[in-house]
């Protein structure tokens, strides 16, 4: 009851407080793809370039009364994931196959294993422009590609504390964490920037502020007050020029296509509903 919303395990966090001395430190961690093996299936060495840094200072506003803390990070991956898939063939995208394909109109097979081009569904024939043509002549893993995933991410926390007086004592949190990821596909972006395949950019952004008064009031009797405010925004949309496929029934008010899965073959279409998620939660609590 005291922590709320959460069915699963929660992690509690003590910030520091600032002291009458001036304290601090700062820090810087990378990773190069300088550093990293190739992977096996690809022809050269998937970029990867990630920084996290920040630091973090203690100090009194006024001495042995007032004191601040503070502390800022901040994150910048660039990388790339190597991605192996399979593509139509050339002779597939004109409809010959290797083995029999029946006709659904009359049960039988097609002449010579191949689809009529008057035959093909428009909205198919849409896609599969939409699709690069393999790089290799072989029937499967015929595509590499290193897909981006690029994040940034930022966070900071400030804390006031004030002593009130013997026994009595205030402080004041503020906190933010903002994080995006950028659009991901396994397929690269046509000339005019649109994904076939793969996940929109999401931005998720979090904040929160905290006020506790902590009083000892007699050797058995000492209070705890807190109060708590929690705002969580989520945003997931990908903005591009192809509006659907024609594909009959689907609204294309959104971008991209419906998801097409056939098996063995690389899946496509994007996974792009506009979604927009709020959630605020206040909270107060007391410990006597």
């Amino acid at each position: 009851a005291e922590y709320g919303r959460s069915s699963s395990g929660v992690v509690s966090v003590s910030l520091k407080s600032g002291t009458n001395q001036l304290t601090g430190s700062a820090f810087e961690y990378f990773r190069d793809a300088a550093l990293d093996a190739k992977n096996y299936f690809a022809t050269e060495k998937a970029p990867f370039n990630r920084h996290q840094f920040g630091g973090a200072a203690g100090f009194p506003v006024v001495r042995n009364r007032t004191f601040l803390f503070l502390n800022l990070e901040h994150g910048v991956t660039r990388r790339s994931t190597t991605t192996v898939s399979t593509l139509p063939t050339v002779a597939n995208r004109s409809g010959q196959f290797q083995r029999p394909v029946i006709d659904p109109l009359t049960g039988r097979p097609f002449a010579d294993n191949t689809i009529p081009a008057s035959r093909i569904d428009p909205a198919a024939a849409r896609v599969l422009a939409l699709v690069p043509l393999p790089q290799t002549g072989a029937a499967t893993n015929n595509y590499v590609f290193n897909s981006p995933s690029d994040q940034d991410t930022r966070s900071w926390n400030v804390r006031l504390d004030q002593v009130l007086g013997p026994g009595q004592n205030l402080y004041v949190r503020g906190s933010s964490q903002r994080k995006g990821d950028a659009a991901s596909s396994a397929l690269p972006a046509d000339a005019q920037g649109n994904y076939v395949t793969g996940g929109a950019n999401e931005v998720s952004d979090a904040k929160s502020a905290t006020i506790v008064h902590n009083g000892v009031w007699s050797p058995s009797v000492v209070s705890a007050i807190r109060v708590g405010w929690n705002r969580l925004t989520w945003d997931n949309l990908l903005d591009q020029p192809l509006r659907g496929v024609g594909i009959p029934g689907v609204d294309t008010a959104n971008p991209g296509f419906s998801q097409i899965a056939i098996t063995g073959y690389r899946s496509l279409g994007i996974s792009n509903v506009p979604n927009f998620d709020d959630s605020t939660n206040y909270q107060l609590s007391g410990d006597v």
